[in-house]
């Protein structure tokens, strides 16, 4: 009987919780969403949809909001994970990992999926909803090919997720090397190995110069990286982009001059 009354005061606060989206005909009118969204109380996702702000503040917040968009039985990755774990902008198409096909859009956003094997150990659930741990994510991130997101931009969202969870670069640098045949392996280690240079971690920088262990970087390459900076979106890169680059992280990275990313890289 306790039991039974338990599950019935249970059911009636979510019943009285308020729903994560907001459809347009609850409104008092058609421009009430676009007002709302005005003052950031909600963030419209199609013409008429929208989900309240107030649980963008916290990760089980957004996670609540990926697990309505999130089809059962599928995973989020890429960059619909990213603003799971680091917040930021909406992306614009619901990334996850399944073996089936989806062609209808979900408020708006289309369904990208990625038909890939992941490991239980790169997967964490919260809550309801299963994702790819920040490490796989910043992995599948740099590897992937859209070029919606320059290589600058991908270099400062995955530092920031990265060290918001206090995840070293040499663990996704590791797990790239150990997964060479992955699509957009190449362009991943690029970004993987600016992060390095940006993070000032002398650890890998040494291993891969000296050879020992897996992650063994030929010495032409690293200073290819450490005089030439990121690359911009015509396949070249200047000293002058990794200067923005590091103004742009509010000065949290070492300012070293190329050469002396060498230096420590040779010691």
């Amino acid at each position: 009987m306790k039991v039974i009354q338990q599950r019935s005061s249970q059911h009636a606060a979510s019943r009285r919780r308020p729903d994560t989206f907001i459809d347009i005909d609850s409104l008092p009118g058609p421009l009430s969403m676009r007002y709302l969204s005005t003052l950031r109380i909600v963030t419209k996702m199609d013409d008429h949809s929208c989900f309240s702000n107030e649980n963008l503040h916290t990760l089980y917040g957004r996670a609540s909001i990926a697990a309505r968009l999130v089809p059962i039985g599928a995973a989020a990755c890429t960059y619909l994970a990213r603003w799971i774990w680091s917040g930021g902008k909406f992306p614009g198409t619901i990334d996850i990992i399944s073996n089936s096909h989806f062609r209808a859009a979900v408020h708006g956003h289309l369904i990208r999926v990625n038909n890939r094997r992941i490991g239980a150990d790169h997967m964490v659930q919260i809550g309801t909803l299963l994702l790819t741990s920040p490490t796989r994510t910043a992995c599948d991130i740099a590897c992937n090919e859209d070029t919606s997101e320059s290589f600058n931009e991908s270099v400062e969202t995955i530092s920031r997720m990265l060290e918001l969870y206090d995840v070293e670069p040499e663990e996704c640098m590791e797990l790239l090397i150990d997964n060479q045949r992955w699509p957009g392996h190449a362009k991943g280690l690029e970004i993987m190995r600016m992060i390095v240079f940006l993070s000032g971690s002398r650890t890998l920088r040494t291993r891969m110069s000296h050879g020992s262990g897996k992650a063994h970087v030929p010495e032409d390459e690293i200073e290819a990286v450490c005089h030439d900076g990121p690359l911009n979106e015509h396949g070249s890169g200047t000293n002058a982009d990794a200067a923005h680059m590091a103004k742009r992280m509010n000065g949290r990275i070492p300012r070293s001059a190329p050469t002396e990313c060498l230096a420590q890289a040779r010691q």
